[in-house]
């Protein structure tokens, strides 16, 4: 046998097996991570949802102390900012006399006008936090907003800009028709328009949730209407606040409730400030009771005297003696 041909051969056969060995890696990588993809499916998936609101109230008088119209405006924009930096959910705007009305209708009559402030107040904050794109749909010409297209955007993250790519965003419903069986077209304020899910009347805000996949060569993107808490429960995502007007301060907290760790909701608020002011007791009684040991070792005097609210029992010893009256008890 030739001695090329031999060293030939064995050339093709160690081509071959380093072949046969390179297809029997990548198999092997393969399955590894087919295996650590079913893995992380099987795992469950992290709740990256924030499940509280905040709330701030605030009095309508506010804006009486400024004098001028511009500088009106510019403090309801400072307490705009305030909140969205400190990703406040609702803003309700309170009249400290209790005359104000429930709504937003009317304009600010003055530095004299009782309850007017309130109204201005709560249209410049519904101003600001609505999208650039969506303030022609809900925010006709005003003498109340005269001066706010002048104060800085909130750049909150559901002003979302035309190019900039979002899982959400806030559109408002078109008068266009639609096929029988199709959704609405909303305005999302994008180079297209929006076709959600379901049928809905012209002129609503709604928050839409975009779909993943998208068709390049269509004129129109898919979307689903979705609650406008959504962002916030799902993603965690900041999604602005709502106003709401108060004519005083209890009516503030009215329809106020209070969901507990355990997820029950407390809509009492007298039964919530009860169980503060009863921890708050508890934890004074047990404060004087500790400085009452500490200065009892201090001076023998005060060894054989006792603490407790309820009246000494000489039948108790002093740590097992109640450290609240029980007349505090709920």
């Amino acid at each position: 046998m030739d001695w090329r041909k031999w060293k030939q051969q064995k050339k093709e056969e160690k081509k071959k097996w380093k072949e046969i060995k390179l297809l029997k890696k990548l198999e092997k990588q393969r399955a590894r991570e087919l295996m650590e993809k079913e893995r992380e499916e099987a795992k469950p998936k992290e709740d990256q949802g924030r499940h509280y609101t905040v709330s701030v109230a605030v009095p309508g008088s506010i804006l009486s102390n400024a004098q001028s119209p511009e500088l009106r405006t510019y403090l309801a924009g400072q307490i705009a900012r305030a909140c969205v930096i400190f990703c406040v959910d609702e803003i309700v705007v309170f009249d400290e006399e209790g005359e104000s009305s429930k709504t937003i209708e009317g304009e600010f009559e003055g530095i004299r006008g009782k309850g007017q402030a309130c109204v201005q107040l709560a249209r410049i904050l519904q101003y600001l936090e609505c999208p650039q794109y969506l303030r022609k749909s809900f925010f006709p010409k005003h003498q109340d907003l005269q001066f706010a297209g002048l104060l800085n955007p909130l750049d909150s993250p559901h002003h979302v800009r035309m190019d900039e790519e979002s899982q959400y965003r806030e559109g408002v419903v078109l008068a266009r028709p639609t096929k029988p069986g199709r959704g609405s077209f909303v305005n999302c304020g994008m180079r297209k328009e929006v076709q959600i899910d379901k049928p809905l009347e012209a002129g609503l805000r709604v928050t839409v949730r975009l779909d993943e996949k998208q068709n390049s060569e269509s004129k129109t993107q898919k979307g689903v209407v979705i609650s406008s808490q959504s962002p916030r429960t799902v993603s965690g995502l900041y999604w602005g606040y709502s106003v709401r007007l108060a004519s005083c301060l209890s009516g503030t907290v009215k329809h106020f409730c209070i969901r507990t760790l355990s997820g029950f909701c407390l809509d009492n608020l007298s039964l919530v400030i009860a169980r503060l002011l009863k921890a708050a007791w508890s934890h004074f009684w047990a404060a004087l009771f500790l400085h009452h040991q500490a200065l009892s070792l201090q001076n023998p005097r005060l060894r054989m005297a006792t603490i407790s609210p309820s009246g000494p029992r000489s039948e108790d010893p002093p740590w097992i003696r109640p450290l609240y009256p029980p007349s505090a008890t709920l």
